[in-house]
């Protein structure tokens, strides 16, 4: 009797209900070709690998493991900034991640698209950075958490929930994680600039 053929659809389905349930992170526990059961965290969302297999990868194994040998633990997840730094290594692998410049650089972006989304126009970005380039250098530790309590303020000025936009983006990024790696590995590397097109952009 033949074994019958994976159907995509529902392996794709089977993918889509872990991630909705999962956060990258999860405490699950994993059944390794061995039999021994062992406790771990995910490092991945779930995927369809060629068609046929729904698979996630884990921390501390080589490899991805099948979705069916995979079973979560109702925990707490990782925090948030771990979760990033496992995105961070899935889509770009172990260099870019500490490269301080161009996370710089891709901060100060998305801060200013934040600004320009809720009103501020060129000229008062202008104007804020010649301010700010007058002022003595701050400290980074608490510079973060000025950005941390001024971000929540303007989530609250705006009716925007912090957490639900965070994981949401998060999950943005985690589907579109092979166009955004390709469009990176397509950027010059000899180019630093945090401008579009450089190898930083």
């Amino acid at each position: 009797m033949k074994t019958p053929r994976p159907n995509p659809a529902k392996l794709q389905a089977q993918c889509d209900a872990f991630n909705q349930q999962n956060v990258v992170g999860a405490a699950v526990r994993v059944k390794k070709d061995s039999g021994e059961i062992i406790e771990t965290t995910t490092r991945s969302r779930a995927e369809v690998l060629s068609g046929h297999l729904a698979v996630i990868w884990l921390d501390g194994i080589s490899g991805c493991y099948q979705l069916d040998r995979v079973h979560p633990i109702k925990r707490t997840a990782l925090p948030y900034q771990k979760r990033v730094g496992h995105w961070m290594h899935a889509c770009f692998g172990n260099s870019v991640p500490y490269d301080a410049a161009e996370r710089n650089f891709r901060f100060l972006e998305e801060a200013l698209e934040l600004a320009q989304s809720c009103g501020a126009t060129a000229e008062d970005a202008g104007k804020l950075v010649a301010y700010v380039f007058n002022r003595p250098v701050g400290d980074p530790r608490q510079e973060v958490g000025g950005v941390e309590v001024t971000l929540a303020a303007l989530c609250n000025a705006h009716g925007i929930d912090l957490d639900e936009a965070r994981e949401a983006e998060l999950d943005r990024v985690w589907s579109k994680a092979d166009q955004i790696r390709a469009k990176h590995e397509s950027k010059p590397k000899d180019i630093r600039s945090p401008l579009p097109g450089g190898a930083h952009g």
